[in-house]
């Protein structure tokens, strides 16, 4: 019904790696969008939410970068690609 009402929808969710919710939900949404902590989520754990999630059939439409320090060294902005990178 949602689909029919709207263009967009988004939905939060438990972790994917902590949960089963995400993972098993994941071949019916368009899409997920991980969210991960910048020093707290290690790439290990990235991988495998992004694995798991691709195994259940699911897209990943993007990555959102939290508690990413703008005075960081390893922060940066180009105006080319309109992007942040860290």
């Amino acid at each position: 019904e949602a689909r029919r009402e709207f263009d967009s929808l988004l939905l939060g969710s438990a972790p994917v790696v902590g949960m089963d919710d995400a993972a098993s939900l994941a071949s019916n949404w368009g899409g997920l969008v991980l969210v991960c902590r910048v020093g707290s989520t290690s790439l290990k754990l990235a991988k495998l939410a992004v694995n798991t999630t691709r195994q259940r059939g699911g897209r990943i439409l993007g990555l959102i970068l939290n508690g990413v320090s703008l005075g960081s060294p390893d922060y940066y902005y180009t105006a080319y690609y309109y992007s942040h990178y860290a």
